[in-house]
């Protein structure tokens, strides 16, 4: 009987459940690029170093073949190591800024400012624009996202509270940290990763990412607050009208809890810590050229300070640091294996072959129809690897020698990257959307209802930004 039983639960699963996580995924990508390395030719371009910038660009006229050096089996396992330690820059400086963000969250600091917002009659007529704002700038600048997972059923809980449904708070809390991860002003995981590959100054492009945060910002407010006054005034126009949310809802001493919680003088102190570190991350690295080993410095200093006005002890600190990196882990496993196909692809010499024949079908476009293609083609590949850390190690390295060939300025590589695998977090259940609906037991049917005509509008600004950023040179370069 239980063997019947298991084979009736997978035969129930759905086809996106069936998909096997992401480090599954990018092993066998890794295997799979192993055995590419026999059927393609070996290729390469020659790559010339420009003498003001210091920047490596290909000679687009010059790809020529070269003797085949498929990799071996034993090479594959090379690679894994390999990629681990030519990772490690991008390893530690998430590994530091993980225990940064962790180390804010324990104090309390985040739940404290939610708990500020609810307890003010003002602010809490205002909560879908104001956590909406909170979370994208969260998204945008230390690149909150799976940490929602846990705030969830909380905002879920206050949406139902205000008399609204769970879509909404599945909007002000997981919706909006993805849009702002889109926009990536100055994301650890997807922004520093594309820029380092890129050999872009570190954090660089700020003017347009921010302005371009507006622009998202206007409509998805706009969008979530028109349908939250429409089932305000009539609930049976709610899309999960008809499902049970009653385990979300809070009792009276959870509202209680809520309303009387005041933020503590050491809250307040971390908080601004916190925001200050922000600061200087973007204003070190537009005004001073900040790289990995500055950025790095800043999370480490802010989190000891934070640390040392919660009054942890050194053990504590050290505590909260292996814990954080612990939880991280996921993360770095992805940044190693994405690293190693892309070295089994390069020392096999048929990385320029890929980059050559992707070129041939876009090379007599424009330079602003082959930006649309890069965006559309990110979009899609969000699908299959669902994670921007894995897909940043794995696509920019292509991305980059194909925006030189077309004309393109590598920093609208970068957006096009973000964008396309930022908003499409929100689209497919293989993606973070996924896991978000899942805790907020609503059908991916109902989210889609919801969320397509958003999304409709969200990708035609961002394919006006990508156009933007092709005709002013969106730069440095």
């Amino acid at each position: 009987m239980e063997i019947i039983e298991e084979i009736t639960n997978i035969v129930k699963k759905k086809w996106y459940d069936r998909i096997p996580s992401t480090v599954v995924f990018l092993f066998c990508t890794l295997i799979i690029g192993a055995v590419l390395t026999y059927l393609i030719p070996a290729g390469e371009f020659v790559r010339v170093v420009d003498k003001e910038t210091g920047v490596t660009k290909i000679d687009p006229n010059s790809f020529h073949y070269v003797d085949s050096s498929p990799t071996g089996i034993l090479d594959v396992f090379k690679s894994i190591y390999t990629g681990l330690v030519e990772g490690s820059g991008i390893i530690f400086l998430v590994f530091l800024g993980y225990f940064w963000v962790y180390t804010m969250i324990k104090t309390g600091a985040f739940n404290a400012v939610i708990g500020k917002i609810i307890n003010n009659s003002q602010l809490r007529r205002l909560y879908i624009p104001i956590f909406i704002i909170l979370f994208v700038l969260a998204g945008s600048t230390y690149g909150e996202l799976t940490a929602t997972y846990g705030l969830l059923p909380l905002f879920i809980g206050l949406a139902i509270m205000m008399r609204h449904d769970a879509i909404i708070g599945v909007c002000i809390c997981g919706m909006a940290c993805a849009i702002g991860s889109a926009v990536a002003t100055s994301n650890p995981y997807t922004t520093a990763l594309a820029q380092n590959i890129a050999q872009l100054p570190m954090y660089s492009g700020q003017g347009l990412k921010w302005l371009s945060m507006l622009a998202f910002l206007i409509p998805t407010i706009w969008y979530t607050l028109r349908y939250a006054n429409k089932i305000k005034k009539d609930p049976s126009k709610s899309i999960v009208s008809d499902l049970d949310f009653s385990s979300y809802k809070f009792d009276e001493d959870k509202i209680n809890d809520l309303q009387n919680s005041k933020m503590t003088l050491t809250q307040k102190i971390v908080l601004a810590i916190f925001l200050l570190s922000i600061v200087a991350i973007v204003v070190g690295s537009v005004l001073f050229k900040f790289g990995l080993p500055e950025v790095a410095m800043v999370y480490t200093i802010g989190a000891l300070l934070m640390s040392f006005a919660a009054r942890y002890s050194a053990d504590q600190i050290a505590k909260n640091f292996c814990q954080a990196c612990s939880e991280i882990m996921m993360v770095v496993i992805l940044i190693g294996l994405a690293r190693s196909v892309l070295i089994i692809l390069t020392n096999a010499d048929v990385i320029d072959t890929i980059v050559y024949g992707l070129y041939q079908p876009i090379k007599d476009l424009p330079p602003w129809a082959s930006a649309q293609g890069m965006l559309i083609m990110q979009t899609l590949l969000n699908f299959v690897i669902p994670s921007g850390t894995g897909q940043a190690v794995t696509v920019m390295p292509i991305m980059v020698p194909l925006a030189d060939l077309s004309g393109i300025t590598r920093q609208t590589a970068v957006m096009a990257f973000t964008y396309g695998e930022g908003f499409s977090n929100l689209l497919y259940p293989t993606a973070h959307i996924g896991i978000m609906l899942g805790i907020a037991k609503i059908p991916f049917g109902r989210w889609f209802k919801f969320f397509m005509p958003l999304f409709g509008i969200l990708l035609v600004i961002q394919m006006i930004f990508v156009l933007i950023a092709v005709l002013t040179n969106y730069g440095p370069f």
